[in-house]
């Protein structure tokens, strides 16, 4: 079966979604397994049926030898583009935003796999020195243990929104990565993404507005966050990963050396 498609939709380095009428495909390239497309299939299965405002997948083939998920076409905008278009309301968008995460954090995760041994597993492997691994190791098993686990989406981001052409109804897309976990390394993935933006003050802000709508403690978030870009370092984009390693040098104790070129705090002054 070869690919029938009206238009691309989105286009990434490993991905394409196209439309086919009233349907999308999401193509994965040659180097995505079989259990990797199937997962992320099964996991936005298990989020429609929790109620969450989520595409239903129809199927998952293979086309032109890539394997592709074929779910329900939502016609709209994604908030980013809605945000891009219209800055000035930057803040409303935020804490819509906000609330459909804790919509997301209040729906059970029984259904999904528990991220701890993952996530430990990215701090241990980073290409950080042994005592900063060690550190961060031992700060996200206090987050683990301490936090009861919530279903987190795992890729947080404007982009994975859409906004139905109705001007209200949200969408939430892109499903590999969620899981049961800790609210507050969700919110610090998320920082992360966002900071990577650009956008001056958008992190902030959703900082800001997810401990209103949430109850959490930025200060507990902040500590997390180091956490999460060890943990994202192993699959970033250079640009990326040159922010994570800037954080990590600026909020971690002094007389931490990396590997990967984190200054010490003595080699900055």
């Amino acid at each position: 079966m070869s690919i029938q498609a009206d238009k691309i939709i989105a286009v990434r380095t490993d991905r394409t979604v196209y439309r086919d009428g009233r349907t999308t495909l999401k193509v994965f390239n040659a180097e995505y397994t079989e259990s990797y497309v199937l997962k992320e299939a099964l996991n936005q299965s298990r989020a429609a049926e929790a109620g969450l405002p989520v595409p239903r997948v129809l199927e998952v083939i293979r086309l032109d030898g890539k394997w592709s998920i074929r779910s329900v076409y939502i016609p709209g905008d994604t908030l980013r583009q809605r945000m891009k278009a219209s800055p000035a309301k930057q803040d409303a968008y935020i804490a819509q935003f906000c609330e459909l995460q804790r919509s997301i954090f209040q729906t059970s995760p029984r259904a999904f796999d528990n991220r701890k041994i993952d996530f430990l597993e990215k701090i241990d492997t980073a290409p950080l020195d042994a005592a900063l691994r060690c550190t961060l190791h031992d700060r996200a098993v206090r987050v683990f243990d301490h936090t009861p686990p919530v279903l987190c989406h795992g890729n947080y981001d404007l982009s994975n929104i859409l906004i139905g052409e109705d001007g209200n109804t949200p969408f939430l897309v892109d499903w590999p990565r969620a899981n049961a976990g800790p609210m507050l390394l969700d919110a610090a993935n998320t920082y992360l993404i966002l900071l990577a933006d650009g956008v001056p003050g958008l992190a902030e802000s959703y900082l800001t507005r997810f401990c209103l709508t949430n109850g959490a403690d930025p200060q507990e978030i902040r500590e997390a966050i180091p956490c999460a870009a060890a943990a994202r370092l192993s699959d970033a984009k250079a640009d990326e990963r040159r922010m994570l390693l800037t954080i990590l040098s600026n909020l971690l104790p002094a007389n931490h050396v990396s590997a990967a070129g984190i200054p010490s705090q003595e080699s900055k002054s």
